[in-house]
């Protein structure tokens, strides 16, 4: 509990400031090039948030008297004292400081992103009130009576962003963005004091003033936060940065305080003020992006290479797969891991038969194949494309203690091959 002494200003004019000179900057780079979709991207992310002014509401409940507190805004900061005679200087305001970390990608053949963040954050909520009349207490005068609630959260937040621009002051893109987190709180103090039921402080002197009383006391709650606005990406998306509005609300009410007001020591005036710990406030969000690197697809197919059987033209064979090995020899398990349609095939390598007739069930069947030295040529033909076409097999290759799963598939005008190198 504090009493305020003095109010200097408002900090929100650092904000507005910042908006405009955003929203100058991506006037400015209308003239930049739209890109076309990329592919799947996925980054590791991590990045800190800053949090202020906004509002907290109260409740009071007024039970005796006609004398109450009256609740006002929030100046900017000032100094304040406590019921011992201390001071110090406190941002008059809610803020918001936290950590997060997790994952990023991007939706297939779009744009727009999704994320999974866990975060880390200290919160704080202020109210300031004017009481009903002047006076004197620990040998100054009551300008504002400021309350805080302090606490700590950690949650876990899932943000969807959609396409704005092709543009922004980063020098990439710009996009609408909805988060929402659900987490818990805990650490709740007024000031740098812990909460506690019954906590009891007397401001009154000569028989005028005030006393407060804690009567009710939650040290955490479950909490959902809801936060909107834009996020701004670099070129290279390896940074970006949220402006928005969030908005915090706690399950259940942290404390309440009961007041009682004293004129020539009577009581004038008593009610009890309920301190939800919820806020909205004005966030700002800074991330770094690291992309995550996947190995591109394999694309080598064999020139010219046919397969004939006996009964059967040539087929061109498509790889379908590939793996690398320094063994001699490998395993190999075939089945059908889908409906069992009657599919029925032949194993070859490298033009040689390694069993015909295959029919391919819900079982693994198993062989051994012998490999030469460089590229060999694994090749499923199809025998017959069984009721539901095309000849679709699940192949399993076990070289040594690794196993590597894949599916072939076949037709009558191509045949599915795994490409083996043999190093």
């Amino acid at each position: 509990m504090r009493m305020c002494k003095s109010r200097i200003f408002e900090v929100i004019f650092s904000f507005l400031l910042f908006f405009s000179l955003s929203s100058s900057a991506q006037n400015n780079n209308q003239a930049a090039q739209a890109q076309n979709n990329p592919a799947r991207e996925r980054y590791f992310t991590w990045g800190l948030n800053f949090g202020m002014l906004g509002w907290s509401p109260t409740s009071t409940q007024k039970i005796s008297g006609t004398e109450f507190f009256t609740r006002t805004f929030n100046s900017g900061y000032g100094v304040v004292q406590d019921v011992s005679g201390r001071k110090q200087i406190s941002i008059g305001a809610n803020t918001s400081v936290g950590l997060s970390g997790g994952i990023l990608f991007s939706e297939k053949n779009s744009k727009n992103f999704t994320g999974v963040q866990l975060e880390f954050q200290k919160n704080k909520a202020c109210y300031t009130f004017v009481p009903p009349f002047n006076f004197s207490a620990q040998g100054d005068t009551f300008a504002a009576w400021v309350m805080n609630d302090k606490y700590l959260k950690y949650s876990i937040a899932v943000q969807q962003c959609w396409l704005r621009n092709n543009y922004s002051f980063m020098g990439g893109e710009s996009f609408f963005y909805v988060r929402e987190s659900f987490g818990q709180t805990f650490h709740h103090r007024n000031f740098d004091q812990r909460l506690e039921l019954g906590h009891f402080e007397d401001w009154s002197q000569n028989g005028k003033g005030m006393t407060s009383t804690t009567v009710n006391v939650n040290q955490s709650s479950m909490m959902l936060s809801s936060e909107i606005g834009i996020r701004s990406f670099s070129y290279e998306h390896d940074r970006s940065l949220d402006f928005g509005i969030v908005f915090h609300a706690p399950f259940s009410k942290t404390y309440t305080d009961q007041y009682e007001f004293f004129q020539q020591h009577t009581s004038v005036g008593k009610s009890n003020v309920t301190y939800g710990g919820s806020t909205i406030l004005l966030n700002l969000r800074y991330t770094f992006n690291y992309k995550i690197k996947t190995p591109p697809p394999d694309t080598t197919h064999p020139k010219e290479l046919y397969v004939v059987q006996p009964d059967t033209a040539g087929r061109k064979i498509e790889v379908q797969s590939s793996i690398v090995t320094n063994r001699k020899s490998i395993k190999v398990k075939v089945w059908d891991r889908d409906e069992i349609d009657g599919d029925s095939i032949t194993l070859i390598l490298n033009g040689r038969i390694i069993k015909e007739h295959i029919a391919l069930k819900g079982r693994k069947q198993t062989f051994t194949i012998h490999l030469d030295e460089g590229a060999n040529y694994l090749v499923m033909n199809a025998e017959n494309l069984g009721s539901i076409p095309p000849n679709t097999a699940a192949v399993e290759v076990i070289d040594g203690h690794k196993k590597k799963r894949m599916q072939l598939s076949s037709d009558k005008g191509k045949s599915g091959a795994i490409k083996i190198t043999r190093k």
